[in-house]
């Protein structure tokens, strides 16, 4: 099922807000009425669910009737980078944003994203709030510093021609860390707005809390478009820059490898080693970080990974 959009006067939308819903059926409707309750003259509002098996395409079709809403359902599950695809081929607004069917807009948050576009700006970054449970538990402050961006998707607005050749890797975990670092490197001017504009809400079952180690293999995959773009056309004082990001995403990969329970020391071996052996051939440098003090921990912490997974193969791991 798709509906088509009505704008107001027939203008073109400056904003496309991509909401992607996927077997969120206690939360869909939460997240929709966070958006529609707020100024929506400039806006498109593009909901995709990715062929849900729970009520989440029911709830979404109770707001097809509201003015500037797209409804769209894939017909099997794609996954969210495709979700994204989508909806960013659907769009005609000139700016673009992302949001989860599990997230929420604070009040106020379109005014603010809408007044903050303007014609110098390509990529707009902006804060959010982290919630377990209905409690803010952290209070993300964004920063215009490469090295140190949150690489989620959905706390940005980019201008559509930023992005237009940009796709995120179909069927990847993490799959917004190099669209995201691309965006951020081709932007001629990059604007921060430091108000909270999202409610990100944590769930022990969602995509990126699961303890499934395998998964981090997938960074691997999703920053060698990253690395391809240091190769083929960053410009040489962007590439310190790059090569930290990479270190500091293979790191914290790394770690949070390190850090899981219940999980086979041959599995952590086998996803640390593919993770050593990337930043090897990528030839990435050693600096982790700016700051002294987490650069020495950083690369402590990358040795005993390193060292692990020698070890095991001395030992005659697989």
């Amino acid at each position: 099922m798709q509906t088509k959009v009505t704008m107001r006067n027939n203008r073109q939308p400056v904003l496309s807000l991509i909401i992607a819903a996927y077997n969120v059926q206690d939360e869909i409707a939460a997240t929709l009425q966070s958006v529609l309750t707020q100024r929506r003259q400039e806006l498109e509002i593009i909901i995709i669910d990715d062929a849900s098996t729970d009520a989440t395409w029911a709830h979404c079709r109770r707001f097809a009737a509201h003015e500037n809403v797209i409804l769209h359902r894939h017909t099997f599950n794609r996954g969210l980078s495709e979700v994204r695809n989508t909806g960013m081929r659907m769009a005609t607004g000139e700016w673009l944003a992302f949001l989860d069917g599990d997230d929420q807009l604070t009040p106020g948050a379109i005014n603010q994203m809408v007044q903050t576009l303007d014609s110098t700006t390509d990529l707009v970054v902006f804060g959010f709030q982290k919630i377990r449970q209905g409690n803010v538990i952290q209070v993300f402050k964004p920063t215009n510093n490469l090295q140190h961006i949150y690489t989620g998707a959905w706390n940005k607005i980019y201008r559509r021609q930023l992005v237009r050749d940009l796709l995120f890797p179909p069927g990847r975990f993490f799959e917004d860390m190099a669209f995201t670092a691309i965006a951020f490197l081709r932007a001629s001017h990059v604007k921060v707005l430091e108000a909270p504009l999202v409610k990100y809400c944590v769930r022990d079952s969602s995509i990126t809390q699961s303890s499934t180690v395998v998964k981090h293999v997938d960074v691997v995959a999703v920053l060698q478009q990253l690395v391809d773009y240091r190769t083929d056309v960053a410009q040489p004082q962007d590439v310190p820059a790059i090569n930290m990001l990479l270190n500091k995403q293979l790191f914290s990969h790394m770690f949070q490898v390190l850090r899981y329970r219940q999980v086979s020391l041959k599995d952590k071996v086998g996803v640390l080693r593919q993770l050593c052996q990337a930043k090897r051939r990528w030839q990435t440098g050693w600096q982790f970080d700016d700051e002294w003090r987490r650069q020495c921990k950083d690369v402590l912490i990358w040795l005993a990974g390193c060292a692990l997974v020698l070890c095991w193969s001395a030992k005659g791991g697989e």
